[in-house]
């Protein structure tokens, strides 16, 4: 059995953990937080090992695999400490603010030699995989045109407010908008250069708009947007290739091909590395799935590298740079 430490039982811990209850053969069976009763209460499984000091789990604990839900800014503390302990470990979104402190962790992992993947769920997301599919298999002709939009209602709800302090998650550019960032740079690989409008109110960014270019010619935009009002969360793309439109949009994959036709996709047969149907799950058990196989069979994540993750946000740092210059920044 492949046994799990969770670190942070907040709301993604709570979805991490509900997807290892559907993978054969793993168990969370510690969980570390800074409030173990809301902890002891979210998670509800007396078979879990409940701890406020991460160091303590990780010396009383013998785990497989560390999976880490705390805050961004306590991203590179928690991992640095589990890959030295010679852990495997598996990150939530955004690998890290900095660049530096992303760096940190990826020498870790190298130095250790152990695995560590981000969990850039979208790479995972079976609309995004179909995506990533016609496109390299050229199914619908060129792509000339693609846009990607994520928007929601800025959280009031994450433990001390650390979702609206930009120190401590990065707000809308880093924490939201580094989905679609990181799926770009899996779908047509690194940017040439981009532009970026942004929207900020003192220290808080709320929304971002950027365009990228690459030498291909391919038209490349992405939107992303927390809002005050209570707004309901989307995320949608619509890709414009040579013979075919296809749009994914509150949660239906359409496909209109130029003869005039139009069809709705079912994904039923499109898996992600995964012998359960698509239609039952969602992209975060298929992160997760992924790494425990990669763990136990000895094998490397390599639908998401490490340094993919640093560069991800290396582009998002350049689009920052980008707004508040007004020009276009080089990659």
């Amino acid at each position: 059995m492949i046994r799990i430490g969770l670190v942070g039982a907040g709301r993604m811990g709570k979805v991490h953990f509900d997807a290892y209850k559907s993978i054969p053969g793993v168990k969370v069976v510690a969980a570390s937080d800074v409030d173990i009763e809301n902890a002891r209460k979210r998670l509800n499984d007396p078979d879990v090992a409940f701890y406020t000091d991460l160091d303590l789990m990780l010396e009383k604990e013998n785990l497989d695999i560390i999976d880490i839900c705390t805050p961004t800014y306590l991203h590179a503390e928690h991992a640095v400490k589990s890959l030295n302990k010679g852990i495997h470990t598996i990150c939530e979104k955004p690998i890290s603010l900095t660049v530096d402190k992303a760096q940190e962790i990826v020498d870790a992992a190298k130095k250790n030699n152990v695995f560590f993947m981000v969990a850039q769920v979208i790479r995972f997301w079976p609309e995004y995989v179909y995506l990533k599919k016609v496109y390299d298999e050229g199914t619908y002709g060129k792509l000339n045109q693609v846009l990607f939009t994520r928007i929601g209602e800025m959280t009031k709800t994450s433990w001390q407010d650390w979702m609206r302090d930009i120190d401590k998650s990065g707000m809308a550019p880093i924490d939201l908008h580094i989905h679609d960032v990181d799926f770009i740079l899996h779908l047509l690989g690194k940017p040439k250069a981009v532009t970026s409008f942004l929207k900020q109110d003192g220290k808080r960014i709320s929304w971002i708009n950027t365009h990228y270019e690459y030498d291909n010619g391919i038209m490349v935009e992405a939107e992303a947007a927390w809002y005050d009002p209570k707004f309901p969360f989307s995320m949608s793309y619509r890709a414009s290739f040579e013979n075919a439109v296809l749009e994914y949009k509150a949660s239906k994959l359409m496909l209109y091909m130029n003869d005039g036709t139009s069809t709705q996709i079912e994904l039923e047969e499109i898996k992600a590395d995964s012998q359960l149907n698509v239609g039952s799950v969602n992209g975060y058990f298929y992160e997760l799935e992924y790494f425990v196989n990669c763990v136990k069979n000895n094998t490397p994540p390599k639908r998401i590298t490490p340094d993919e993750s640093v560069m991800s946000l290396q582009i998002v740092q350049k689009e920052l740079a980008s707004a508040k210059q007004g020009k276009k920044i080089e990659i």
